[in-house]
């Protein structure tokens, strides 16, 4: 009897601005993709690591390192949510950045370094750094629907640092390495 396969997706965004759309995607979505590999012999997984996870808790060591982790289990499935937010920017010494961590992912120093969010640092090394070609898909928040209170400060470091990841997903798009598509409501997410 042979295993059965399994379709592994990591989903990245980040915490309290895309909240709705992860809940949309777990509850409504995810369900029908589920059932229909279900049918085809395929185990499907998504993987929301965000959930019952507080900010807190986030920049403990241990949940960056199974955010890596398991983009790598995941490959090559990787969706990314892009809102108003750029996210958490560990600094050095963070109780987040630990040495069992930095030995695993080295890399992710000089992220540290560059002040790139963790959410940033996933969406880097699951799609826009992985050389090996991947179903990748990032919907980005159409700006008219974003609210007030999950926008960056304009003109902000946030916004900014929010600004060049946006093209920096949108080029890996134009180069085939990713799917970009947008959204202002939850049904046309889903």
């Amino acid at each position: 009897m042979s295993a059965k396969q399994q379709v592994r997706v990591f989903l990245s965004s980040t915490f309290v601005d895309m909240q709705k759309e992860r809940d949309y995607l777990v509850k409504k979505i995810f369900p029908s993709i589920k059932a229909e590999c279900r049918r085809r012999g395929v185990d499907f997984v998504a993987l929301d690591l965000r959930w019952g996870i507080n900010e807190e808790t986030a920049r403990s060591g241990k949940v960056v390192e199974i955010c890596m982790d398991e983009i790598v289990r995941s490959r090559p499935f990787f969706i990314g949510l892009i809102g108003g937010r750029y996210g958490w920017i560990p600094q050095e010494g963070d109780e987040a950045i630990t040495e069992k961590l930095l030995i695993k992912y080295p890399w992710i120093k000089d992220c540290v370094k560059d002040g790139l969010s963790i959410t940033e640092m996933e969406m880097q090394f699951g799609v826009l750094n992985n050389p090996e070609p991947i179903n990748a898909y990032f919907f980005q928040k159409d700006e008219i629907a974003i609210p007030g209170k999950f926008r960056e400060k304009r003109g902000s470091e946030h916004a900014q640092k929010l600004s060049r990841l946006k093209s920096a997903v949108k080029e890996a798009a134009d180069a085939g390495k990713c799917t970009l598509g947008s959204y202002s409501t939850m049904k046309a997410l889903g």
